[in-house]
């Protein structure tokens, strides 16, 4: 069996890894298709990361995903969205060329009223002089339209003639946030199955995307697979060399998981402000004698963070081992937060500033997490350990018997390629 692996970068490749190594260990194929090439310069046109062939669109003569798929042949598809422009073209080529699809989520998402919350920071895409927006007009217009495209008029021709076809483009460049949130015409949307983490998200993907409530399969998260492997023994060699080269100076650490609101252009948010809120981290933390580790997402630009003389700066790493070995965490509205509850690590949500605007994952388990409300207060870690078991109960899936997420997603897999 063979899989072909859809993403926009290669720096979600951790998502796909435990269900990669799974694969291999079947004896099974598999290849990461991805855009990076269209989104920064330097990007490789193949290259093998952790075992995995990474091929960007640009290795291919025809860079069309409908004659990628032609020209990979894969037996299953998986992509980690179900959201974007490309993800319809995936869907259409897919369906035309009897291809089972797999949807698997990779990070947390927002439910209910926090959705327009959140929505509601955003401000509709105008036309701009601005250079980076430029740049995504231009690559939307030249790449991933014509994609779009060239999928719906290949798996259906009259598709072209549907004014839903180019509503679906409108509505993208206009409210890509609200599109990706809450999106319609869904039909080129639907994948065959639907990965989610836990049962908190059945009602959100079969209401709002139209899944069927046979198509979603509650999974778990392979990111986890090593973490309930290692039941707890994680070595610090695992955590990255500029966090373990400075620990002996401190008598610990605390994460700050960073969110790129800065670069997302999220209300309220800008240099200045993420700098101020990271000092203040840092300044309580010295008190202690606590080195601070910001762990950035992907999309933020390190080098326009001031980095205080007590702080480390890190982006990628083994997620893992870096909450493990914490003493505590500081977020906003992440994944790796779920993982600090996993862990049974306190969690402490600033609320100052720009920070009250962001989404709450949490105010419907009132005590679960600390709130930082004001910053001159005093870091707090209270917390309340009932509500963290509710919690823990709709949000994670823990296998017995030495099952693993992985294992689960590619016994789908096969099960759909017999078919």
């Amino acid at each position: 069996m063979k899989v072909m692996f859809y993403d926009g970068w290669t720096r979600g490749l951790h998502c796909f890894k435990p269900v990669f190594d799974e694969l291999t260990r079947r004896g099974h194929e598999a290849v990461l298709v991805h855009t990076g090439s269209q989104k920064e310069l330097g990007v490789p046109k193949e290259q093998t990361l952790g075992g995995l062939l990474c091929r960007d669109v640009s290795f291919y003569k025809n860079q069309l995903i409908h004659n990628i798929f032609k020209q990979e042949k894969p037996d299953v598809f998986l992509s980690l969205n179900t959201s974007f422009l490309w993800d319809r073209a995936n869907v259409e080529s897919a369906r035309k060329l009897g291809i089972p699809t797999f949807f698997m989520m990779h990070g947390e998402r927002l439910l209910g009223d926090e959705i327009e919350k959140f929505l509601n920071t955003q401000k509709l895409s105008p036309v701009t002089t601005d250079k980076p927006a430029q740049s995504k007009l231009k690559r939307y217009a030249l790449q991933v339209i014509p994609n779009y495209l060239y999928s719906k008029w290949a798996s259906r021709p009259n598709s072209l003639l549907s004014p839903s076809t180019y509503k679906n483009i409108w509505n993208f460049a206009r409210h890509p946030q609200r599109v990706r949130l809450l999106p319609e015409n869904t039909h080129d949307l639907i994948h065959d199955y639907c990965l989610v983490y836990s049962k908190k998200y059945v009602d959100y993907y079969n209401r709002t995307f139209g899944y069927n409530a046979d198509q979603i399969h509650v999974i778990g998260k392979p990111e986890y697979d090593d973490l309930f492997a290692m039941n707890g023994d994680i070595p610090l060699s695992l955590l990255p060399g500029e966090l373990n080269e400075q620990l002996d100076a401190y008598a610990g650490y605390v994460l700050y998981v960073e969110n790129g609101y800065v670069e997302s252009t999220f209300k309220g948010w800008d240099n200045a402000y993420r700098d101020n809120l990271i000092a203040n981290i840092a300044a309580q933390l010295e008190l202690d004698n606590l080195l601070l580790v910001i762990k950035c997402h992907p999309l933020t630009m390190t080098e326009n963070i001031q980095v205080p003389h007590n702080a480390v700066i890190i982006q990628g790493g083994h997620n893992n081992a870096i909450m493990h070995h914490a003493q505590y965490a500081i977020g906003h509205s992440s994944t790796l937060n779920d993982l600090a509850i996993l862990m049974d690590k306190p969690l402490v949500i600033p609320q100052w500033g720009a920070s009250a605007l962001v989404p709450n994952m949490y105010k419907d388990f009132p005590g679960m997490v600390s709130y930082w409300n004001d910053e001159n207060d005093q870091i707090s870690l209270a917390h309340n350990e009932r509500a963290r078991e509710a919690y823990k109960d709709i949000s994670f899936k823990i296998y017995e018997d030495g099952k693993t997420s992985s294992d689960y997603v590619v016994s789908l897999m096969e099960k759909a390629v017999a078919q």
